[in-house]
Order: structure tokens, then C-alpha cells, then sequence
């Protein structure tokens, strides 16, 4: 995974926002996740194809991070999500 990668959120989960935050359901694991505030951003974030590298410039743009920070932390949760099948490529 790069920051040249284009994911895009996998729709047949079952999601809810739950005080500012997003929870889901996948019927295909069977299993439950939380995401935190920033979690939850990358989230909607992906709810069109985008680059990871475009997922930085927009939380540059809304967090005081560092271009590093924000690619290494993006990546992992990208990487963390893709492996749940949370989010695909497109």
C-alpha cells in the first residue's frame, strides 16, 4: 500500500455514527469495529475512490500534523482496514 493507492469504503457493511463516531458491523467477518474521530474522517473521507495521498492533503488541511505523521498514520490505517476488508481498491 502507497500513498498512490486509491481505496474506496467497502458499502455491505452495516454503519451507524455514534457520537461523532463511526461504528460497523461486517455480516462477511462477523465482526464489530469502532473508529475514533480521525478514523471516522478517513472513513467518510473514502466514501468516494481516493488516493491516500489526497487523505493526507485534506487532514493537513483540517489537523495540526506533520505531512510524515500524517502519511505514516494514514497508511497503517489504511493497511489495518484493507486487511479487515473495511475498505477495497478501485
Amino acid at each position: 500500500m502507497t500513498l498512490d493507492t486509491t481505496l474506496v469504503r467497502n458499502n455491505s457493511l452495516t454503519t451507524a455514527e455514534l457520537d461523532g463516531q463511526v461504528v460497523m458491523l461486517s455480516l462477511e467477518t462477523n465482526r464489530y469495529y469502532g473508529l475514533n474521530s480521525v478514523g471516522t474522517r478517513i472513513w467518510e473521507l473514502l466514501a468516494q475512490p481516493m488516493t491516500l495521498a489526497a487523505v493526507c492533503d485534506t487532514l493537513q488541511n483540517e489537523y495540526e500534523v506533520t505531512r510524515e505523521q500524517c502519511e505514516t498514520e494514514v497508511l497503517a490505517v489504511a493497511e489495518k482496514m484493507f486487511q479487515e476488508k473495511l475498505v477495497h481498491k478501485n
